[in-house]
């Protein structure tokens, strides 16, 4: 609209809404494409308000867009209370993750196991709670096995590692921004004790290496050793030098970095 009405080419006199809560429900939003219009010589009408250039019109515009943005305000107000509340008496106020389809609550629970999805994804757990496979390499398994998004997608790298942190999966609801921790009332599809286990692989507390990894001559102390500012298991490496290549050990940690040894 705001292309057709700028457009010199097909010059607008007016536009036309149902009313002003249809055009905008944002006081800051309305005075912007009102901006905009005047710019180009458009003048906005609406159907069910007297509204127009004097300055009574443009108070009466700006007392409707006050209380479009009150109503809708309160409206998401208690939207998002009634979420609140849900996820307190364990029923997951979201959209379903990868593994769970939303339904009608039933006896409290409204998340059901995907039938198609769920078997994957704890086959994927137990992968990397095994710790001796990559995240890359277990994602690649999932992927082999035929794991998408809903919406047909194959999980990214950074998907999979949100899905292997969520624990919606182990039974919980966890909602940091609004002060919850609540037991689900749904299936969880993973125990916690393999579900803490992957977090503690996620977090470096435990150590996941290939069996290449753990027995490289190279490095006979890479995830054994440890730094010894953040205890994160340290890695090591060969750095290409102007003459010649150094092995290292190094911290992973991308927050520490405080060892680096030759």
């Amino acid at each position: 609209m705001l292309t057709a009405c700028t457009s010199k080419q097909n010059p607008v006199d007016f536009v036309v809404v149902h009313d002003l809560s249809r055009f905008s429900r944002d006081v800051k939003d309305q005075a912007i494409v009102i901006s905009i219009l005047d710019r180009s010589g458009v003048r906005l009408r609406s159907v069910l308000e007297n509204i127009d250039e004097t300055p009574a019109g443009k108070f009466m515009r700006n007392i409707h867009a006050a209380f479009n943005q009150f109503d809708n305000d309160r409206k998401a107000e208690r939207t998002k209370f009634g979420m609140q509340k849900a996820a307190t008496l364990g029923r997951f106020p979201f959209k379903a993750p990868v593994g769970y389809l939303n339904v009608p609550a039933r006896n409290g629970a409204n998340l059901i196991p995907d039938p198609e999805r769920a078997p994957i994804i704890q086959k994927a757990f137990e992968l990397y709670a095994v710790g001796n496979a990559s995240r890359a390499s277990v994602l690649r398994t999932i992927t082999a096995l035929g794991l998408t998004t809903q919406s047909g997608n194959k999980l990214s790298p950074q998907t999979f590692e949100r899905m292997l942190r969520n624990p919606v999966y182990c039974g919980w609801i966890v909602i940091g921004s609004w002060n919850v921790r609540e037991k689900g009332s749904f299936e969880p599809l993973v125990s916690e004790d393999p579900f803490n286990r992957v977090q503690d692989i996620l977090s470096g507390k435990r150590m996941s290496v290939t069996a290449h990894q753990r027995n490289n001559p190279d490095f006979p102390l890479r995830v054994f050793a440890r730094c010894g500012v953040c205890d994160t298991p340290l890695t090591g490496s060969w750095s290409k030098g102007r003459n010649s290549r150094y092995a290292y050990y190094r911290c992973r940690n991308a927050s520490c970095h405080a060892v680096s040894v030759p």
